[in-house]
């Protein structure tokens, strides 16, 4: 999914999921984990990524807590941001694109 590798993927995260906290690590060189967690709802999503060479795309294991629709609204959200031509945020704090509001 475009957009979780951005280097400013918190502040575009924040703007349509404002109690939705990211978390990035690398786990060996070539995964990474992603964590979203929405604290308020309760629910967590955990993104396991590796670039495949043969393929050429990325290979994710995605494991959802607490309820099923924080991924599927997560990539939604990005393939709007997507669409709308991956505008960046004006600084680490604030963001300049406004994306329609996302329903939890």
């Amino acid at each position: 999914m475009d957009g979780i590798d951005h280097q400013h993927v918190d502040a575009i995260l924040r703007a349509g999921f404002p109690t939705v906290t990211h978390r990035r690590q690398s786990l060996v060189w070539d995964i990474d984990e992603h964590v979203f967690v929405d604290h308020s709802a309760g629910v967590g999503v955990r993104v396991l990524a590796r670039w495949d060479d043969r393929t050429g795309r990325t290979q994710a294991h995605i494991a959802e807590i607490g309820g099923i629709g924080l991924w599927d609204n997560i990539v939604a959200y990005f393939a709007e941001w997507e669409l709308a031509g991956r505008p960046l945020p004006a600084d680490s704090s604030a963001v300049t694109w406004s994306p329609r509001a996302r329903s939890r």
